[in-house]
């Protein structure tokens, strides 16, 4: 038996407090609020995905990069990396979990959501994402929204959703400001 099936069990058995106890060894420096690393949706079957999360990394994409973030995902024990995507400043779309299966980005979120994150820090850095960053965003935005039949209302910051661990301004940019730049680079019938 995989030791996260025991756990799921035992979590059953006990009514989830070995679980909580666990949870609250969990360190709120953690940028982004983690919950229980569920690998995929029941039986396997696609997910109804009602929320697209934004993030940003909340480190320079030299010092913390796409595999680096999957490595640290992974030493937590994870299956994989947390999010779903992956936009790097040069306009590279990275491809984390398959979107069938549940992410680990926004706690009390991540079974019905899909989590994209800008790599980068854009908290009180002065910096913004890239233009190229901006216009892979655009495209794969446009396109999980048509996916799972979705509008601009269904896109959240992360901030957005509140913390587990405090408050959180992540993606670190002004949404309205984002939103602004998605509409621009995309026809107006998507972004409307």
């Amino acid at each position: 038996m995989k030791p996260r099936v025991a756990l799921a069990l035992l979590l059953a058995a006990t009514g989830g407090s070995i679980w909580w106890a666990n949870r609250s060894t969990t360190s709120t420096a953690d940028q982004h609020d983690q919950e229980q690393d569920d690998d995929t949706a029941a039986g396997g079957a696609m997910r109804d995905v009602a929320l697209i999360v934004i993030h940003h990394t909340a480190a320079s994409e030299s010092a913390w990069g796409w595999e680096d973030i999957r490595s640290d995902h992974i030493s937590k024990g994870w299956s994989d990396i947390g999010y779903h995507y992956g936009i790097g400043a040069d306009g590279t779309t990275y491809t984390g979990r398959d979107e069938d299966d549940v992410g680990a980005h926004a706690y009390g979120n991540n079974a019905d959501s899909i989590g994209v994150v800008l790599l980068g820090d854009f908290h009180d850095t002065g910096t913004l994402p890239t233009s190229a960053q901006l216009d892979s965003t655009a495209e794969l935005l446009s396109e999980l929204l048509r996916t799972y039949g979705l509008s601009t209302d269904d896109l959240q910051p992360h901030s957005a959703l509140g913390s587990a661990s405090g408050h959180t301004d992540c993606p670190g940019f002004d949404w309205d400001w984002f939103m602004g730049e998605m509409g621009a680079r995309l026809d107006a019938g998507v972004f409307a």
